[in-house]
């Protein structure tokens, strides 16, 4: 039988990634479903150029989840799981 589910959300990108990430702050018992083999949609890391070389893939989302509510609500939680931004002085 399934889980009972307060929600189910479709799609590991940012948005459902951040959606599931505060429901389930606030009690929610979510599913998240993903039709690709890794989670995160567009947000990968991956050999894109030559071996050994990784890049950020469509990385411009960061800006805009750092300047976002959500980030500013689970940055100790993300931190604590690894995540750190570091930001330049110069503008890119």
């Amino acid at each position: 039988m399934a889980e009972q589910s307060d929600l189910i959300i479709i799609g590991s990108g940012i948005n459902g990634l951040v959606a599931g990430a505060l429901c389930a702050r606030a009690g929610k018992k979510v599913q998240l479903f993903e039709r690709n083999p890794q989670l995160g949609g567009a947000i990968k890391t991956e050999e894109a150029t030559l071996p050994g070389f990784t890049h950020e893939l469509l990385s411009s989302w960061h800006p805009l989840f750092l300047g976002g509510p959500a980030y500013g609500q689970l940055k100790d939680e993300l931190e604590k799981r690894g995540l750190h931004y570091k930001n330049t002085s110069a503008p890119a």
